[in-house]
């Protein structure tokens, strides 16, 4: 089934698309087929979807602990052909991607979701590196 969801104008932030019950917001599929791999696999070894939620909800959570991170670098890159760009924030001593954003502007990098308050910043051949003081 197709369902063309409603689009909405906004005084604030322009036209958006009506929420919709069955779906998760910017998704673009719904919360059914969004479940669907996870249910197939835990049919797949016979054992319940909560069982592999709960294990994929543990890595999950513990890829995005940033404790141990002391240097985090912000490049960005274009992702296709003309002005589309997205924001890198790797860790610098780990070979490690923590976070993506689009856009390259200072707006970018104060979407880092992570505490980044106790740290000082340098700006290094055009990189912007962050240092947690410890």
């Amino acid at each position: 089934m197709t369902v063309r969801v409603p689009r909405a104008q906004c005084n604030k932030c322009g036209i958006r698309l009506v929420s919709v019950p069955w779906a998760r917001s910017g998704s673009g599929f719904t919360l059914l087929f969004e479940a669907m791999p996870v249910k197939t696999t835990a049919d797949f070894v016979n054992i319940h979807d909560t069982g592999l939620w709960r294990v994929l909800h543990h890595y999950v959570d513990d890829a995005r602990d940033h404790s141990a991170v002391r240097h985090v670098g912000v490049d960005e890159t274009s992702s296709k052909r003309g002005h589309n760009y997205v924001s890198l924030f790797v860790d610098l001593e780990e070979p490690k991607v923590l976070f993506v954003n689009e856009g390259k502007c200072s707006s970018t990098v104060q979407s880092y979701p992570y505490t980044i308050s106790n740290s000082y910043c340098t700006i290094l051949c055009g990189y912007v590196i962050f240092h947690k003081q410890r």
